[in-house]
Order: C-alpha cells, then sequence, then structure tokens
C-alpha cells in the first residue's frame, strides 16, 4: 500500500482501518471519517487489509468493513483481525441483509448511510 493510499488527519483520534472495493465509497467514508478526527488507513480487498494490518505498527480500534468482497468476505476478515489484534472493534457495511453469524459486538451498517449514521455506528461499536 502506498503512503497516497493512507490517510491522516491533523489531529487524530483513533486509527480505523476501512475495506472498502468501490473507490468512490471509500473516498467519501474516508472524508466523513476524517472530520470525525480519525486517522484512516484503506484496504480494497480482504487479503489487502490482512496485509495493511500487519504492517501498521500502531493500534488499530476499529474494522469498518463491507460485508461482501472479492475473496475473503467480510465476517472472515473480521474474525482474522479480531485474533491478530484482540479488542479491535468491528462495523460490517451491507447493501442488503447482513445475515445471522455475526460474532457478538459487531455492528451493521446499511448502506447507503450518510454521516450522521457513520457517527452513530461508531459510537455504538466503540461503547
Amino acid at each position: 500500500m502506498s503512503d497516497d493510499r493512507r490517510s491522516i488527519p491533523p489531529e487524530s483520534s483513533g486509527t480505523i482501518l476501512l475495506v472498502e472495493d468501490t473507490e468512490a465509497l471509500q473516498e467519501v467514508i474516508t472524508e466523513n471519517l476524517h472530520d470525525l478526527g480519525y486517522l484512516v488507513l484503506i484496504a480494497s480487498t480482504g487479503e489487502e487489509a490482512i496485509r495493511v494490518a500487519g504492517a501498521h505498527p500502531g493500534p488499530i480500534e476499529l474494522l469498518l468493513t463491507d460485508i461482501r468482497m472479492p475473496g475473503v468476505q467480510g465476517p472472515e476478515l473480521a474474525r482474522q483481525l479480531a485474533i491478530a489484534r484482540p479488542g479491535i472493534r468491528i462495523i460490517l457495511m451491507s447493501g442488503g441483509a447482513p445475515g445471522t453469524d455475526l460474532a457478538p459486538g459487531v455492528v451493521v451498517l446499511q448502506k447507503p448511510f450518510g454521516s450522521e449514521q457513520l457517527a452513530k455506528a461508531l459510537q455504538d461499536a466503540i461503547r
């Protein structure tokens, strides 16, 4: 992942790993997260997210990932990162029904969503 794909706001209140395979959505969500004061690490696939998380030396407070992606799906990615980074919070984004096999404490954010819904999901996940 090149440095131009990682975005750092001036004052960071935490780090979020955003995994979204649609570039336009990546940009909008990243901007919203910046406005909320987060450092954003970006990946387009589950495999890339695993590499990004492994290479990031600091804490990652939250994984914000699409449920359906090519390769490693969101729930499996969440399980793997929960093992690699205990305590990471998880928000799954879904354009449809999220399914029933989600781990306890996982927040589901229905697409499409606005900045207020995103902020509320972050609050719910961090509690």
